[in-house]
């Protein structure tokens, strides 16, 4: 049993998420580090082994000057380029300086912390035999025409381990609760294998991942070696200690030394993968005694991490896009469906009940209407879900409400083994007086997880009684069974419920209003805004831009002319709502639709399907060519940036083109054409646009 309190834990481990891991006051052996001035002329600290470095006793350098260590080729060099720009996020410029009566080389980085400038020489060995190693084009071609995401991570592991000789080569991917996993490696026959393993949060805790986006790539060729303090210990003009995040050296920290050593560890390499802003993972390098990289082999191997990462988020987000395709085209069906009649919620899940659940990967969905239900596949009791609509009919917070484990959530008391254990759910507002919400279970999966020793927080106490958190001694295989989860829901799925929900809440509302008396006027004109407008933007939704459109291409077959439909969506949008919330989103995209609007004729239309989804039509048009000089003048328009809480943000654009007669003759040919030029021009670099003929 433990000898410390809960208490006493939780403020262990928030003392491990205080540690200043970015300004260590020391270096790695493997170089030396000098802070002078912005100018680059007085020197105020170096680290302690200048004098095996460079030659130079670290009392005789702070004696003279920046020019007297490095020489003035250097110097001016160094002056030229602004300390707050670095070259490369993995290496700096190779240079060459006498140390005694011999040349050595070495890497320089130069950076900025507060107001000093930072200045790292790497000492480097000697170059590999090029002749030994593949050419850049044959490793970079597996990885930028794999075919899939597990395609992608097995050819990066593996050619990076040819490449590097590291001994094992992994992908470690986070999860929403920032644990990790191990979902590629390739390794030497002596190198334990972590694939498929779990590791806890707290081995790579929230400071650390912060720093993967200000430098993507840690390199630690030694892990063995003791750590270079700089001298003197503080800046004699400036107590600040430096933030040595954006260099090469920073020391390591004696907890992840500790840990490293614990794993057989002498050597590690890990690289950042980003989902735009958002760290998906690492690729992980080990070496089982310590390897020191040269700084090609370091550029090489960060420009094909680059690489894979293009090539896995296009892949995903073509993946998600055939999804969002999927959705959109039941939201049609159920909105189009001519009957006359405006379906009863008994119709809709009738109608739609087995391809929302396919759709969704749920095994049963209820809808809430007021204080009626109606429930579509396996869903709990009624009993249950009466107090789960006394928990909704409450719920104001943001949108959607959902887990992957009702048992660890607020819900858990309603839980109980048996149960669903997923849960999703979207508001939909159909009245001002009644609250409406869809819901969607997913069932409970047995999932086995392996972790790389055993997922609990190690503390021991300090000579003082004060205790700390330690690294896990043992990496050994320890499996863990889980019951009561369902699979997570995915970010995509959580968006297509939300707009799923809207046109629910359409189809409720005009339900309604059919049902009450023809003389409530105020009743009918919100139904027709509802219905024929988006409420964030005011302008044409879906439904009000398909019927403009047949028109004008009824007009089009007429006069023999041409229209045109052009697909914008906005580029990094999410990242807006992720850092300056939702209500800074709709800001924009309120400023977005007035901007375009501006943009237009009379004649022509912008309309807003969702989301951050965007349509022109360019009614009458004389040629194709019409609509790409409006696709320019909306990239034109979009580069003065918005205020926005404060802060100054530019908009952009990926732009799809479709022109009648030539790629298609209906609204929803036109739609798709459009759509799928539109993803053209995504995956090309964004702030773009692309005809679909481009693609033929």
């Amino acid at each position: 049993m433990p000898d410390y309190t809960r208490n006493e834990l939780n403020e262990a481990l928030k003392d491990c998420a205080r540690e200043p891991v970015h300004r260590p006051g020391a270096i790695q052996p493997n170089g030396c580090l000098l802070s002078t001035d912005l100018a680059i002329d007085r020197l105020f600290q170096v680290s302690a082994n200048l004098e095996d470095i460079l030659g130079i006793s670290p009392a005789d350098a702070l004696a003279g000057d920046a020019i007297q260590l490095l020489g003035p080729q250097l110097v001016h060099r160094l002056r030229s380029r602004a300390v707050d720009e670095i070259v490369s996020p993995a290496i700096g410029e190779v240079v060459r300086l006498p140390v005694g009566s011999v040349e050595h080389r070495f890497s320089v980085r130069h950076y900025r912390s507060g107001q000093r400038a930072v200045v790292e020489l790497e000492l480097q060995q000697a170059e590999p035999d090029d002749g030994q190693l593949p050419s850049r084009s044959a490793w970079l071609q597996p990885v930028s025409t794999a075919g899939s995401p597990e395609q992608v991570l097995e050819s990066l592991v593996r050619i990076v381990r040819q490449l590097s000789g590291f001994d094992r080569v992994m992908v470690y991917r986070f999860d929403e609760d920032d644990h990790g996993s191990v979902v590629a490696e390739s390794r030497a026959p002596e190198a334990d294998s972590y694939l498929g393993h779990h590791f806890p949060a707290s081995d790579i805790p929230a400071q650390v991942r912060h720093l993967y986006s200000i430098n993507p790539v840690r390199s630690i060729p030694d892990a063995t070696a003791e750590s270079v303090p700089l001298v003197p210990e503080v800046d004699p003009d400036d107590p600040a200690p430096l933030d040595l995040s954006p260099g090469n050296l920073r020391a390591v920290s004696p907890i992840h030394q500790s840990y490293l050593q614990n794993m057989g560890v002498g050597a590690s390499l890990s690289i950042a993968i980003h989902d735009e802003d958002r760290l998906w993972g690492l690729l992980a390098c080990h070496g089982l005694v310590p390897r020191p990289l040269s700084p090609s082999m370091l550029d090489d191997v960060s420009v094909l991490v680059q690489v894979a990462a293009s090539r896995l988020m296009l892949l995903q987000a073509n993946s998600e896009a055939r999804y969002r395709q999927r959705i959109r085209q039941s939201r049609e069906l159920m909105l189009i469906r001519d009957t006359g009649i405006i379906p009863t919620l008994d119709d809709l899940i009738r109608w739609y009940g087995a391809n929302w659940l396919a759709l969704f990967e749920a095994s049963g969905l209820v809808l809430l209407n007021g204080d009626r239900r109606f429930c579509f596949g396996a869903t709990p009791a009624a009993d249950k879900l009466d107090r789960l609509t006394a928990y909704f009919a409450c719920q104001q917070g943001q949108q959607p409400w959902y887990t992957h484990s009702l048992a660890n959530s607020e819900l858990a008391g309603w839980y109980e083994q048996g149960d669903p254990c997923g849960l999703l759910a979207v508001r939909l507002p159909v009245t001002r007086n009644r609250i409406g919400w869809l819901l969607f279970f997913r069932p409970g999966q047995k999932q086995t997880r392996t972790w790389a020793g055993r997922p609990e927080d190690n503390a021991e106490r300090d000579p003082q009684g004060k205790l700390f958190l330690t690294p896990r001694h043992s990496f050994s295989a320890w499996t863990e069974t889980v019951e009561d989860m369902s699979e997570p829901w995915l970010e995509v799925e959580r968006l297509a419920a939300l707009d799923l929900g809207e046109d629910l809440a359409l189809v409720l509302f005009s339900r309604e209003i059919d049902q009450l008396n023809t003389s409530l006027i105020d009743a009918n004109r919100r139904l027709q805004k509802l219905a024929q407008t988006d409420t964030l933007t005011g302008l044409p939704n879906r439904r009000l831009l398909e019927d403009r459109v047949e028109l004008s291409l009824a007009r089009a077959l007429r006069h023999n002319q041409s229209m045109a439909l052009l697909f914008l969506d906005l580029d990094g949008f999410k990242k807006i709502n992720d850092t300056l919330g939702h209500r800074a989103g709709d800001k924009m995209l309120q400023g977005v639709a007035e901007r375009l609007q501006n943009l237009v004729r009379h004649s022509d239309a912008v309309a807003r399907l969702g989301g951050d989804e965007f349509v022109i039509l360019l009614d009458e048009i004389e040629a194709p060519g019409d609509a790409g000089i409006l696709a320019d003048k909306v990239l034109q328009v979009f580069s003065p940036p918005f205020e926005l809480e404060g802060e100054m943000l530019t908009v952009s654009f990926s732009m799809g083109i479709a022109v009648y007669p030539a790629h298609g003759d209906s609204f929803r040919k036109l739609m798709h054409h459009a759509d799928v030029a539109m993803y053209q021009a995504k995956s090309e670099g964004r702030n773009t646009y692309r005809f679909y003929s481009d693609l033929k």
